[in-house]
């Protein structure tokens, strides 16, 4: 459907730049399905888009995602769990009630590092890591 490719560019959102794609026919078209090969101009479209972020500086990202990158290459399950330790590396956290887990199992979530960890607390051992803020093992 090209009827919304075609459009004036005076009618786009300038902070919405448009994706341009063109077809070439001698570009891959023989080896293409039957109706790809009928095809014997160019065909060019044209359609308006945004890109939404997380409102993140790149900086923070990769600070981020270094503190994630620690958490998988310096955990294991059944390691002592040392919830100073963990705070001293990846800043405050906010503990939350696992479901189903009765008081057994708590997680922690950073949020600097967007990771929640599990702890076994009878055992005093970690358990397991998952991304984002979770409740659930």
């Amino acid at each position: 459907d090209t009827s919304r490719a075609f459009q004036c560019m005076c009618c786009v959102d300038p902070l919405k730049p448009p994706a341009e794609v063109d077809f070439h026919p001698r570009w891959g078209a023989s080896i293409s399905p039957a109706e790809t090969q009928m095809i014997s101009t160019i065909i060019r479209a044209s359609q308006p888009f945004s890109l939404i972020g997380s409102g993140m500086s790149s900086a923070e990202v990769v600070a981020r995602e270094d503190l994630k990158m620690w958490v998988m290459l310096n955990t294991a399950m059944g390691d002592i769990f040392d919830i100073s330790v963990f705070r001293q590396r990846l800043g405050e956290s906010e503990t939350l009630d696992v479901v189903g887990r009765s008081n057994i199992i708590k997680a922690h979530y950073f949020p600097a590092a967007d990771m929640t960890l599990f702890e076994n607390t009878l055992r005093r051992t970690f358990v397991t890591w998952k991304l984002g803020r979770t409740n659930q093992l």
